[in-house]
């Protein structure tokens, strides 16, 4: 009779264990399903041991980890998953995204990689991978990737098309291959306007487009091309909110009107980047060089003197604010300098 008791005990024991897991397993589904990321978190972690080989659980629980901002953890269940599940392309693009938002390039380009040897035509993945590769300074591979990105994707421009045009024209820029970045900035431009035509003007997501064009054309010296792409880059986005900033915008633009010997316009724009940002060493010493050119010492000293405060190791500042001493020395007492006999 005991034995009897004993067995019986023992297999109600076992079946309330087997009940278990089945009961943590529902309770953590639906705290997952109603968005309570904390609570799932902590049933899915009871149940990892039980189920070692559930894709989902660990799949829930990198989402979780994600929602909540614990990005290395949300990697690590990823990775899991992966492990579990090695041809999910969701979960490879996934990882990756994580990486690169960790700035972590080369672990993204790492999985980005397995992806493509399974799925080699995948656009996101070669898109994606372009942009690792630009921000590892490998540009030759960089502009393969988009390469073959461009051509697996829908002839008539599909949604992202202009991304791959914007890094392929990042990747030419940087090997200073300038005649091809031109044509590959201005191929993302045309394609974002043919999209976006029926906005009454481009999103401020498109403003870097716009600025890498015009400093490429202040390269090749089209300037007044550079000064219609930098303008509409400001127009983009007046409130400011896209790298680079107007500032910057306005320096760039200040240096076209300066190479077109357009002097009134060069220091217009830098009396602007300033206003916005009064903290540049960078613009105050430009504008400095701009009125030593057009002959006003006394301004030139100034801005030299202010660029050297701001910036301590600009030494080409100090030289140049000597320069425009003497030469306001000069302009002041002509006579004093000797004639050759």
């Amino acid at each position: 009779m005991k034995s009897c008791f004993l067995f019986s005990f023992l297999m109600c024991c076992l079946g309330l264990l087997a009940q278990e897991p089945k009961a943590i397993r529902k309770q953590a589904d639906a705290d997952f399903k109603a968005k309570r990321y904390e609570a799932a978190i902590a049933a899915y972690s009871q149940l990892t041991a039980a189920v070692p080989k559930d894709a989902d659980v660990f799949y829930n629980r990198a989402v979780s980890y994600e929602r909540t901002g614990r990005t290395e953890a949300a990697i690590q269940d990823y990775l899991v998953f992966l492990d579990i599940d090695k041809k999910d392309k969701e979960a490879h693009l996934k990882v990756a995204d994580l990486y690169i938002k960790l700035e972590n390039y080369r672990k993204a380009e790492d999985i980005l990689e397995k992806l493509l040897l399974f799925d080699k035509n995948n656009v996101p993945a070669l898109q994606r991978s372009a942009y690792c590769l630009i921000m590892l300074k490998e540009f030759h591979k960089a502009v393969e990737r988009a390469d073959h990105a461009i051509k697996e994707e829908p002839k008539d421009d599909g949604e992202l098309t202009d991304v791959t045009h914007y890094y392929r024209a990042i990747a030419k820029d940087s090997l200073h291959d300038y005649t091809a970045a031109l044509a590959s900035y201005k191929r993302a431009i045309v394609i974002v306007k043919t999209r976006e035509i029926n906005r009454l003007k481009a999103l401020p997501k498109y403003k870097p487009y716009y600025v890498n064009l015009g400093k490429v054309q202040n390269t090749v010296h089209s300037y007044d091309e550079a000064l219609q792409n930098f303008n509409e880059a400001i127009a983009l986005d007046i409130p400011d909110t896209i790298p680079p900033s107007n500032s910057e915008v306005y320096y760039y633009s200040s240096l076209a009107c300066f190479a077109k010997s357009d002097y009134t316009g060069s220091i217009g724009n830098l009396n602007k980047a300033i206003v916005l940002n009064g903290k540049n060493a960078q613009l105050f010493f430009q504008r400095g060089l701009v009125y030593k050119t057009t002959s006003q010492y006394q301004s030139a000293i100034s801005d030299f003197t202010k660029a050297s405060l701001l910036d301590g190791t600009n030494a080409t500042a100090c030289l140049y604010k000597g320069s425009a001493k003497w030469s306001l020395a000069i302009s002041r007492a002509p006579s004093m300098i000797l004639k050759p006999a």
